[in-house]
């Protein structure tokens, strides 16, 4: 790592541990306050939100990031601000599209649980025109901190002193909308003076171009949501044990913010991990040894998390159950514990799918593998939650996982090509 990459990596740092440390705080404290009856509810469709945020999110955090990887954005900027325009109407467009379908369903939905999806929608809403992927791109990303931990710790405290009760339940995803839309308008007017962008209206051939180069890219993502993000509405339809799915929504936030920590090595490692790879080459063994390189220290990183992670839960354990903060507190950790492996898996998947075989020509197998491991994940998903509960679906989590990890592997099975002459 280059002594100018630390700064990159403290302020990607800061973001992704503001992103995941607040639902960690957020959402315990709802639970306590609200109860489970409408802490499920604001989980259920808090999920329905992540698969709009996946649409509106598209495949423009893996293309928009390569397309500018391969600019000089000092000097091209015409070049840069057309790739921005691009993303920026893709996803608006996008975006209007969730909200049409969340606007039609409306009528078919009960009133709670219409009204929370509809606030939850302000934060695909940030997502379309924030430009954390540009920052990350052009490895500038301190502003971008900055306000990301603002608006994170602003929604935390907007949260504790406004939500008291269960009839305020409502509020969380209004204050978690307003503080996301405010930190991504700032970071889309600090993109336009600081990289000097000019937002021009984005040909509709280009934006359809752009929707059809990373459609493999998409569906693969989608595909994800049916097993990272889904379970929780899965498990809520065919068990309705509300502190079951409060119980595994809990843990697969905790599991999931180790799995945010571990973000900025991905997003300091992506794009050194294209360059590695270069133009021209296949998805084989030297291919694999190459991402592997790029994999190892975050194993190592993950599991010094968790170690720490672990200790300061069997510190505090006592305290959390007797002050409220985290019912079902025993529960949790055991789902904890079943899911942890994921994170490994989860890891792995990201660089030598995502990362890897993407760049590798590979996108077409790498999307039907995670359609077959979708599939099978919401099959395994119903079965094992209607039969174990809350257990089944946290082990159906890291059943996924390991199955893609495993068709991804299988990919770079191969030997490389000889280079030598006959």
């Amino acid at each position: 790592m280059r002594r100018q990459d630390i700064p990159n990596l403290a302020a990607l740092a800061a973001i992704q541990v503001s992103n995941a440390l607040m639902p960690l705080f957020v959402f315990p404290y709802a639970l306590s306050v609200v109860g489970a009856g409408p802490y499920a509810t604001l989980a259920m469709t808090e999920a329905v939100m992540i698969a709009a945020l996946s649409i509106v999110l598209y495949s423009f955090e893996v293309d928009g990031v390569a397309r500018v990887v391969r600019l000089d954005w000092r000097r091209e900027k015409a070049a840069l601000s057309r790739v921005f325009g691009t993303v920026l109407w893709a996803r608006l467009a996008l975006f209007g599209g969730c909200l049409a379908a969340a606007s039609l369903a409306r009528p078919f939905l009960e009133r709670t649980t219409s009204d929370l999806l509809l606030a939850w929608l302000a934060v695909p809403l940030s997502y379309a025109l924030q430009a954390n992927w540009l920052f990350q791109a052009v490895e500038r990303n301190v502003f971008v901190a900055a306000v990301t931990v603002a608006s994170r710790v602003g929604a935390a405290i907007l949260v504790f002193t406004s939500v008291k009760n269960t009839e305020d339940v409502a509020r969380i995803p209004v204050i978690l909308g307003a503080c996301y839309l405010a930190a991504a308008l700032m970071s889309f007017g600090y993109a336009r003076r600081a990289l000097g962008i000019r937002l021009h209206r984005a040909p509709v051939g280009e934006i359809l171009e752009s929707l059809r180069h990373g459609w493999h890219v998409f569906i693969g993502s989608l595909a994800v949501i049916l097993y990272r993000d889904f379970n929780v509405v899965i498990l809520g339809a065919v068990q309705g044990d509300a502190k079951a799915v409060a119980a595994y929504s809990i843990a697969e936030k905790l599991v999931k913010g180790l799995q945010a920590t571990m973000r900025p090595l991905n997003q300091i490692y992506f794009p050194k991990t294209l360059r590695k790879l270069g133009d021209g080459r296949r998805a084989d063994r030297v291919s694999l040894r190459d991402v592997l390189g790029f994999l190892y220290p975050q194993f190592i990183a993950l599991t010094a998390v968790i170690v720490v992670a672990g200790l300061a839960f069997l510190a505090g354990r006592g305290h959390l159950e007797a002050s409220g903060r985290l019912p079902q507190a025993d529960r949790i950790a055991a789902l904890m514990a079943v899911m942890l492996p994921a994170t490994y898996f989860g890891l792995a998947n990201f660089m030598l799918g995502t990362a890897g075989l993407n760049h590798l020509g590979e996108r077409e197998y790498l999307y039907r593998s995670i359609l077959i491991v979708g599939a099978a994940s919401i099959a395994a998903c119903a079965t094992l939650s209607a039969t174990l509960g809350a257990e089944g679906t946290a082990v159906s989590f890291t059943l996924a996982e390991a199955l893609l990890l495993s068709a991804i592997l299988l990919r770079y099975n191969r030997r490389p090509r000889s280079t030598g002459t006959r």
